[in-house]
């Protein structure tokens, strides 16, 4: 098979079946084809492909440049027979919780609720926006579908520290309804990057070092609270 001929220039699909259905339809005197349903199996690995490999997906989010599918799941098949072994319904592919966010393989990846993919895919992104000579915190929970105030800071470390610990705790509750052996460790390796399935530490990230240092303020407190007891 041609390059040309592969998803992106990388997937094959080797179905032996149909994985679009289509309607045909007589527009303007010309016969319209459009699609109307795909396979949920080709679906996922359609839609991982795309953030991966392709130009136009890439260009509106580049956090994906260095994202990889394993050789493996690049062959349509190999990642059905996985998927029909997975909890997905109702779930969507994850690749950062058990992963380190830069590869999608059997090892790495877990289906997971809507909730809890947003919540993990948007660490990145602290809702934290300047109002005058103030930084305004906030924090969308999606458990119970509304935008938290968090507070206004004088600065926007803080905001920004105050917004990770409210993240944080979301996380720990999501984790711990979907059945999480060890919530708290999960959502720990989250929030400082990570390491992966192969044992690998992924680069220290902005979060990491705000979580780093909102421990040692957090130390630093408790020794005053156990100093002023005394």
């Amino acid at each position: 098979m041609s390059r040309s001929e592969l998803v992106y220039g990388v997937g094959l699909n080797d179905s032996p079946s149909p994985t679009s259905k289509y309607s045909y339809e007589w527009k303007n005197g010309v016969l319209v084809k459009k699609r109307i349903e795909y396979c949920r199996y080709y679906r996922t690995w359609l839609g991982m492909l795309t953030r991966c490999y392709s130009a136009k997906s890439l260009e509106k989010r580049p956090s994906y440049l260095n994202t990889k599918v394993c050789k493996e799941w690049l062959t349509f098949s190999n990642f059905k027979a996985w998927m029909e072994k997975q909890k997905w319904e109702g779930k969507e592919l994850d690749k950062d919780i058990i992963g380190n966010g830069d590869l999608y393989s059997p090892e790495t990846c877990i289906f997971v609720s809507p909730k809890l993919n947003s919540c993990v895919i948007n660490l990145k992104k602290p809702d934290v926006v300047s109002r005058g000579n103030r930084f305004h915190a906030r924090c969308s929970n999606p458990v119970t579908g509304k935008r938290e105030h968090l507070g206004y800071f004088s600065n926007k470390d803080q905001a920004v520290k105050v917004w990770f610990s409210r993240k944080r705790q979301i996380i720990i509750e999501l984790l711990t309804d979907e059945g999480f052996a060890k919530p708290k460790e999960v959502a720990e390796k989250l929030m400082l990057g990570g390491s992966g399935a192969d044992g690998s530490t992924s680069r220290q990230s902005e979060i990491g070092q705000l979580m780093q240092v909102m421990a040692v303020q957090a130390a630093k407190q408790l020794q005053v609270d156990m100093n002023v007891q005394k």
